[in-house]
């Protein structure tokens, strides 16, 4: 869609709804539940 009137893409909106701890794999909601 965008390429077809010319707007440049300048990055990818990603959903973060959780947080995923890198260091035990806990998920956590950020905006709560």
């Amino acid at each position: 869609m965008f390429q077809k009137v010319g707007v440049p893409i300048l990055g990818i909106v990603e959903k973060m709804a959780v947080h995923v701890c890198p260091n035990c794999g806990h998920v956590e909601p950020i905006f709560g539940a």
